[in-house]
């Protein structure tokens, strides 16, 4: 299998810096490298805003609750991707008008990890994905993935156990290829974590095969 070569830049500005992820390419012969990933990375202070009434959402999300079950619940991915122990991390979910509200929370064995990643990546992963029901018609019969995040907001690390409210953007509730979400990750109290504004996911129509193992 052809290696191809990977460049990583990380290039300081006067707000904090510009990252990008490219990867070898060639065209007509020639190499080049393709664009995969950007980002401007600012390192400004951010005031926490005001804790979110968990009490109040979960009281408005009840068209739908999912309670929980031993050992956690499964994604929604799951018919598509297989996941490892630590992606076991959704606990209940509850599904209200063009918005839903998560309980998460590690594996005990895997808490302590919470030490090393300030964003756990099993954690920011579901509590960023779990909502699909919310798009219209939405059967579960495709994979959607990540295209972008149009502005995240990081005020503290995750805890071992956080919740997860995530609203339409926009208008974006048809069944078309692109979904469109906000998002706020939380401590179980209401105090904001994480900001995540316009998140992007596509549905892709032909078969896909990808393993989360760890």
């Amino acid at each position: 299998e052809e290696q191809r070569e990977v460049r990583i830049l990380l290039q300081h500005t006067d707000q904090g810096y510009d990252y990008q992820v490219r990867s070898e390419c060639r065209l007509d012969g020639q190499r080049g490298f393709q664009l995969h990933a950007e980002a401007n990375v600012r390192l400004d202070g951010l005031a926490r805003p005001p804790r979110i009434d968990v009490d109040a959402i979960d009281a408005r999300c009840d068209r739908e609750r999912i309670p929980a079950e031993p050992g956690g619940l499964p994604s929604t991915q799951e018919d598509h991707m297989q996941f490892g122990p630590r992606w076991r991390v959704l606990r209940e979910v509850s599904y209200g008008d063009g918005e839903a509200l998560a309980r998460l929370g590690l594996p005990t064995k895997f808490e302590g990890e919470i030490a090393t990643y300030g964003l756990h990546p099993a954690l920011l992963d579901v509590a960023t994905g779990y909502a699909m029901k919310l798009i219209e018609q939405y059967q579960g019969d495709d994979l959607w993935v990540p295209v972008s995040y149009g502005q995240v907001r990081v005020y503290g690390d995750l805890d071992a156990e956080v919740v997860s409210w995530v609203r339409h953007a926009d208008d974006s509730r048809s069944a078309g290829d692109f979904a469109k979400f906000d998002i706020t990750i939380a401590t179980t109290t209401g105090e904001i974590l994480v900001e995540v504004r316009d998140f992007t996911i596509k549905r892709m129509t032909a078969d896909a095969s990808f393993d989360l193992l760890s």
